[in-house]
């Protein structure tokens, strides 16, 4: 049976991908933070603090075992910061850049490095303006951080090429907070089937 980590798994995007995977014979480690999910069939919810870098790795030590197992990885975490750009402050870009960048960058890192990987596939969420030039009032420190993860994500393809890097900037999804910019909007079932046929 495949196994799958999903972090942000709770959220619009993520509760929708864990039953995806589910239905399609996947075992899911799901990570969640504010709010455990229901008890599903194949699925181990996993707590993880991902607010502070010393939480974040203390969550890979403590499920290093589990994680280990994995061999697709869906960061579906990715908490927004929507600002006016005159509003925005020095800790709402780092904030934005630890949540959207570094947090899947370590969990990467440690599938990559683990003794036997075996690591298939590593697919990130993006934003529906992700490695385009569409200037933004707001959502900016977000979109910053979601391009940054779109080179990550370019960079370990071109340095892993026997595993499948995908960066996933979908349509806002219906039921979001952000408005959409381009105007095009998706449901997270379309979302979640689409990754899925990637891997």
């Amino acid at each position: 049976m495949n196994v799958a980590l999903v972090t942000g798994a709770s959220g619009l995007l993520g509760s929708e991908l864990v039953k995806q995977l589910v239905d399609n014979d996947f075992f899911v480690y799901g990570q969640y933070y504010n709010n455990k999910p229901s008890n599903l069939d194949r699925v181990k919810w996993i707590y993880g603090d991902f607010t502070n870098l010393t939480s974040l790795r203390k969550f890979i030590e403590e499920n290093k075992n589990n994680i280990a197992k994995s061999s697709y990885f869906i960061n579906c975490y990715g908490p927004i910061t929507y600002k006016n750009i005159k509003s925005l402050e020095t800790e709402d870009f780092e904030n934005d850049f630890f949540s959207n960048v570094l947090v899947p960058v370590e969990i990467t890192n440690f599938l990559l490095h683990i003794k036997n990987p075996v690591i298939k596939s590593v697919i990130n969420i993006g934003f529906e303006l992700s490695g385009k030039f569409v200037p933004v009032s707001n959502v900016l420190s977000y979109l910053m951080a979601k391009n940054a993860l779109y080179e990550y994500s370019i960079s370990l393809a071109k340095a892993y090429p026997k595993i499948n890097f995908n960066m996933v900037s979908l349509p806002t999804l219906v039921g979001a907070n952000v408005p959409s910019k381009t105007g095009k909007v998706t449901t997270p079932k379309n979302v979640a089937k689409s990754i899925i046929k990637l891997f």
